[in-house]
């Protein structure tokens, strides 16, 4: 006597098919709303460059507070340095000086996919001294998420700490505001 009826496999054609069904309508509601993936992403952006900035400015706090002379800053140039690669001249000079893994280290997270690295510009006290971030491809999200930092009502960083060029969606983010005219790194237009 045979295990199985001769009709016993039609029922599980049906149910393959169901499947493959409800397969096809999930992936046509998954793709009509797409732009859901871009909230997460402008979110996403949004909370790293937004504590990324925060992390980079209490560096270049401690560093200026650790010595007995608060006009020193870690040391950049005019034409922009990498944040990763930066010194600290108040940090004791027996070992590295570097702002990360010198006696006070701390890992500098990695840019979002889609960024350059964060540079420094520092014009002293008259041109003012800032760190900037640049797309590498301004897309809706990026843009959308680089906004968020500085456009109210949620703005992260107010009008006097930071520029933001809409268009390419470069943030430019003040160490030290200029006593004369802004560096011309510095002096980002909106």
């Amino acid at each position: 006597m045979p295990r199985f009826h001769s009709e016993a496999g039609i029922a599980i054609g049906m149910i393959l098919f169901v499947i493959v069904l409800l397969g096809l309508i999930a992936g046509a509601i998954a793709a009509s709303t797409g732009s859901m993936g871009t909230a997460g992403r402008e979110d996403s952006i949004t909370a790293q460059i937004g504590s990324q900035a925060d992390l980079i400015r209490s560096k270049f706090t401690q560093c200026n507070m650790l010595g007995d002379d608060p006009l020193v800053w870690p040391a950049g140039t005019t034409t922009g340095d990498p944040v990763s690669g930066l010194t600290c001249p108040n940090y004791p000079s027996s070992g590295s000086q570097n702002l990360w893994d010198g006696p006070y280290k701390i890992q500098l997270p990695q840019v979002p996919s889609g960024f350059s690295a964060w540079t420094y510009f520092d014009y002293g006290a008259s041109g003012g001294r800032c760190i900037k971030i640049t797309p590498t491809s301004a897309n809706t999200a990026v843009l959308k998420g680089m906004a968020r930092l500085v456009n109210p009502p949620k703005a992260k960083f107010t009008s006097q700490e930071a520029k933001y060029t809409a268009g390419t969606g470069v943030l430019m983010l003040w160490i030290t505001t200029p006593s004369g005219a802004a560096g011309t790194n510095c002096d980002i237009a909106p």
